[in-house]
């Protein structure tokens, strides 16, 4: 029986002990200021005047924080926006000109392949593979074709011809023609300084300005050109490119044109040159724009001459009229 008595003893201890004191607690609750100590003096009128400029400078630089805070928050937003809208335009609304995107439209790393294409063939120059290759062609394969000679020109044919049909190239009519008079400069440069230095002499004989190919060189750089190009449109272009340009470079060996290493570096000038054209676009396409600002600058005047003859003297002369 005690236990069952221990909880009702418990809470009237409680009861009994919460009960005499609840109105003091009342009291106690409605004056919380008693347990405030009172200052021992009073605060001057400057001290709080001067603690109320400075409650209202803070507020003041948290209110221009905000507005900065928001600011830069607007921006993201309408930078986010900006992209959002230009990942949703097709890529045909990129053709009108430079790419939208700011880094190269060439990978700098891709330059890799071509300079070791170069080497490859620097460092084979005269080698026994050349030999060997070269006189298995000469003693079992007899008779020549010359369609490398216009072959090497259809790649870069194809990437002014192929808007025609249809087919929408990355770049402008002007960018391609600026990237292709780059690359075709560059070609030009790479392949006679070296045939002129090297020297080698070519497998049947003739003259000494074997290496590198230049056919083999105009071939890949025109291919590179029209795979850059119509890569985005359908890669199968440009492989077919390139299976074109091996062709190319195979015929030259077959007519006893070229050796292997000279078809080599000649492939490998192509490709380079194409893709450092595509690099220097951005500042090529600048220089142009230069120009023809410079063009603007200057004075706009109009000439005309005519020839002039005199009945009475029977003599002939020119007259020049200049309008400014």
């Amino acid at each position: 029986m005690s236990l069952l008595w221990l909880p009702y003893r418990l809470s009237m201890r409680i009861f009994l002990f919460f009960i005499p004191r609840l109105p003091l607690l009342t009291l106690l609750s409605f004056f919380p200021c008693w347990s405030q100590q009172p200052l021992p003096y009073p605060i001057p009128q400057d001290t709080l005047l001067t603690q109320e400029k400075d409650t209202l400078s803070l507020v003041q630089s948290n209110k221009e924080a905000d507005k900065v805070f928001l600011r830069e928050q607007d921006t993201l937003v309408n930078s986010f926006a900006d992209s959002l809208t230009l990942a949703s335009k097709p890529s045909s609304a990129r053709l009108c000109g430079t790419p939208l995107r700011r880094r190269p439209y060439v990978n700098p790393w891709s330059l890799v392949i071509p300079m070791a294409l170069i080497g490859r063939g620097i460092f084979s120059i005269d080698s026994r593979f050349d030999h060997k290759l070269q006189h298995y062609v000469t003693n079992n394969i007899k008779g020549k074709l010359r369609i490398d000679d216009h072959l090497q020109y259809l790649p870069i044919a194809s990437v002014f011809a192929f808007p025609n049909l249809g087919m929408r190239p990355y770049h402008n009519l002007k960018a391609r023609l600026l990237v292709g008079s780059t690359a075709y400069a560059l070609t030009a440069i790479f392949v006679n300084s070296l045939k002129y230095s090297v020297r080698q002499l070519r497998p049947d004989r003739s003259t000494h300005n074997s290496f590198p190919s230049g056919h083999t060189a105009t071939v890949f750089t025109g291919v590179e050109i029209l795979y850059q190009e119509y890569k985005h449109y359908d890669p199968w272009i440009g492989i077919s490119g390139y299976i074109v340009a091996t062709s190319v470079g195979l015929l030259r060996i077959y007519n006893n044109r070229h050796w292997a290493s000279d078809v080599v570096a000649g492939a490998g000038i192509g490709i380079l040159s194409a893709k450092l054209a595509y690099l220097l676009l951005p500042y090529t396409s600048k220089i142009i724009k230069r120009e023809k600002q410079s063009e603007k600058d200057l004075p706009q005047w109009q000439s005309l001459l005519l020839p002039t003859y005199d009945y009475k003297e029977k003599s002939v002369g020119l007259s020049l009229t200049i309008h400014f």
